[in-house]
């Protein structure tokens, strides 16, 4: 999550939507921003934003995610987190690891295959891990009452031309945009059973429908 008070902008990054992109841009092009601390920081969401910085302020502000399909956000986090096993540390010091190093690892003792990531990543990871498997994308953008909190929702699908879009409403000039923490595959459809399929349709109904996106 990255906040400007000079620029008024709050970014919620949400896992595998061209978040470490986006956070670099902003970063490297804003003199205040920031994190805003919190357990597991790098993704909070808009509504323990809101909490944090108050209703009035967080209102003032330009807040905005992106949100991707969840079938091929999916393939692409279970990449991620296979991509980075030679770096990772060893279990013995999970304890003491940093927070994406602690999921990682976490899954990485629990599934063995992007299929167990799928059918029970939810079931045989730890307590504190096993809710992230299960979280809808609308979850880091609604509050209770299922009311949006971010005043724009950008889409994976066209990165490119939403985020520059975005950066022109933050008034921030970017002609390039690096694309950090891309991992090739291939197209999420082919790594699907029809069982899998329907486990992913199932637990992340809610994205499925409010954002429109299909198998």
């Amino acid at each position: 999550m990255v906040y400007s008070q000079q620029k008024k902008f709050l970014f919620i990054h949400i896992q595998k939507t061209a978040g470490t992109t986006i956070r670099k841009v902003l970063l490297a092009a804003t003199d205040d921003a920031k994190w805003l601390d919190g357990h597991y920081a790098t993704h909070l969401s808009a509504s323990w934003a809101r909490m944090r910085l108050g209703i009035d302020h967080f209102s003032d502000l330009k807040t905005f995610a992106f949100v991707r399909n969840p079938f091929d956000r999916l393939v692409s986090w279970w990449a991620d987190i296979k991509n980075s096993e030679k770096d990772l540390p060893g279990e013995d010091a999970l304890p003491l690891a940093h927070e994406p190093n602690v999921l990682r690892l976490d899954v990485l003792k629990n599934c063995t295959s992007f299929e167990d990531f799928i059918l029970y990543a939810p079931s045989r990871c730890s307590h504190e891990i096993a809710p992230w498997f299960s979280r809808n994308q609308l979850d880091w953008l609604s509050d209770r009452g299922n009311n949006i909190l971010v005043k724009r929702i950008g889409r994976f699908e066209n990165f490119q031309e939403e985020f520059l879009a975005i950066l022109r409403w933050l008034n921030i000039e970017n002609s390039e945009l690096p694309y950090e923490n891309k991992v090739e595959h291939k197209h999420y459809r082919d790594h699907y059973s029809s069982r899998m399929q329907k486990e992913v349709a199932q637990r992340f109904q809610r994205d499925l429908i409010y954002f429109g996106y299909q198998f």
